[in-house]
């Protein structure tokens, strides 16, 4: 290949890498992506507020295996689950929102192709994503290191003749090796095991993030109604989400749940997750791969498909 052959190829690239420095500009000129991040670390910050109150009024010896990992884990994972929804709707609004407000024309009228003009969408949606993901984790990662090692949460305290157990202060962070519960001295793993297996989880947690938010985007390839694209798309989150209830209906619902499990890219953040709670106890992230994987089909399938109906569609307005 020569280097005259290479050129359009280097040039489209990029055309792209401009076109999504325009992206991302918008995304933090728009006023929905500053509210999901902040939204997202409100969540964590409440829930974790929260954890750290039931940490200090937790009384010894009450069999609670409560930990600053877990609080971490579970404030994370929660506060995740709503910037998940929050990134669908922004998905939906990233084409489906040009064409409402009539703008698409304007922007395809510009010296590039639809797919260059499509790429950058997609990247700075995968931009926003990564974003999410770490507010979420970081936020839980803050809020966790605030409770102190279970070891450490109670003292004895000798005043006037009685003896009592009083809480700690807080150290900020106390993250250390992970200990048994009811036998402090016994350690189950090292700090940079749990570490390690926690942070693989959120890279794992990045993929059906992602596969959410770029389901919400075909919804806006498709119609050029950001208020339908919108809708549906959170429809389908909802409805995603209430299969999950099926379980307390009965038996009878076991198989479909099963199903919904293993092709519903909602059920594998749950999978993740219990994986992240136990992290350091040896459970094997294999039971969870297959599911990232059909997250990744997710992902190519709505974008494919969003490119071919993208760029063969009339989007005169």
């Amino acid at each position: 290949m020569t280097a005259r052959s290479r050129l359009p190829v280097l040039g489209g690239l990029g055309r792209i890498a401009r076109l999504t420095g325009v992206e991302i500009t918008k995304l933090f000129a728009h006023k929905f992506f500053p509210f999901t991040l902040i939204a997202t670390v409100v969540v964590a910050l409440g829930l974790g507020l929260a954890g750290m109150q039931f940490a200090r009024t937790a009384t010894m010896g009450s069999g609670s295996s409560f930990t600053n990992y877990g609080l971490w884990v579970v404030t994370s994972s929660f506060a995740l689950r709503l910037g998940t929804v929050l990134l669908m709707v922004l998905g939906a609004m990233s084409v489906a929102g040009e064409a409402t407000a009539r703008t698409l024309n304007t922007m395809l009228a510009r010296p590039f192709h639809r797919y260059e003009f499509l790429a950058a969408k997609v990247l700075s949606l995968v931009f926003a994503t990564v974003l999410v993901v770490l507010a979420a984790g970081a936020t839980g990662f803050v809020m966790g290191g605030t409770v102190p090692p279970r070891e450490a949460q109670k003292r004895m305290v000798v005043a006037g003749g009685e003896s009592r157990l009083e809480a700690t202060g807080w150290s900020f962070p106390s993250y250390g090796d992970l200990v048994d519960p009811s036998y402090p001295e016994v350690k189950i793993a090292s700090y940079g095991r749990v570490m390690g297996d926690i942070l693989f989880g959120f890279a794992l947690l990045t993929v059906p993030t992602l596969a959410g938010a770029c389901i919400g985007f075909l919804f806006g390839v498709l119609f050029d109604s950001a208020a339908l694209a919108i809708g549906l798309t959170v429809a389908l989150f909802v409805l995603l989400e209430a299969f999950k209830v099926l379980l307390i209906l009965g038996e009878a619902f076991s198989l479909f749940h099963d199903f919904v499990g293993r092709f519903g890219y909602t059920e594998v953040v749950n999978r993740i997750t219990g994986i992240m709670v136990d992290a350091g106890t040896g459970r094997p992230w294999e039971e969870v791969l297959a599911g990232v994987q059909v997250c990744a089909f997710y992902i190519l399938g709505c974008l494919v498909l969003s490119f071919l109906v993208f760029c063969r569609r009339d989007v005169s307005l």
